[in-house]
């Protein structure tokens, strides 16, 4: 089963307020306005909560553990205590998805996919990892278009 939750499964009243150390982003999230000190992150981006307001629902400062970054974002959107980051991916290594993962509207190189997707590595990545650059060899729903794009290792299988 996959360990992140569904975009639309936890709502910031029942869970409690994050403590300090490394959280998973589980829903996208963009700041609306123009106000600086915010971080964009994306489902299954790693960051390190380094400030926290303590009140659930609330406010934390963070930083990317994939890239160059670091803001506020709300609590909402984080699960701490992760599992274990999986290893090294091979290049030619077959994937396979256990979560949904929505290609952001606004930025290209992502790929969506769905839980039972068959993925294959593009590229090799460093253990630890957060991103695989992937193709879609056989999709869950049936399709067999050859797509490429991002994935977060978090959505695949052990």
């Amino acid at each position: 089963a996959a360990w992140l939750p569904a975009p639309s499964s936890l709502s910031a009243a029942e869970r409690p307020a994050l403590a300090l150390g490394e959280c998973v982003c589980f829903r996208h999230y963009r700041q609306t306005g123009d106000e600086p000190g915010y971080l964009r992150l994306l489902r299954g981006d790693r960051v390190q909560v380094t400030w926290t307001d303590g009140v659930p629902g609330g406010w934390v400062h963070c930083t990317s553990l994939g890239e160059s970054g670091h803001g506020y974002v709300p609590q909402g959107i984080l699960v701490d205590s992760p599992p274990p980051v999986r290893g090294a991916i091979s290049p030619g290594e077959g994937l396979v998805t256990l979560a949904e993962f929505s290609a952001p509207e606004d930025q290209d190189g992502y790929l969506t996919v769905r839980p039972g997707d068959e993925l294959v590595a593009e590229h090799g990545t460093v253990d630890p990892s957060i991103w695989v650059y992937a193709s879609r060899s056989r999709s869950a729903a049936g399709g067999q278009a050859v797509e490429k794009g991002w994935v977060p290792v978090c959505v695949l299988a052990p």
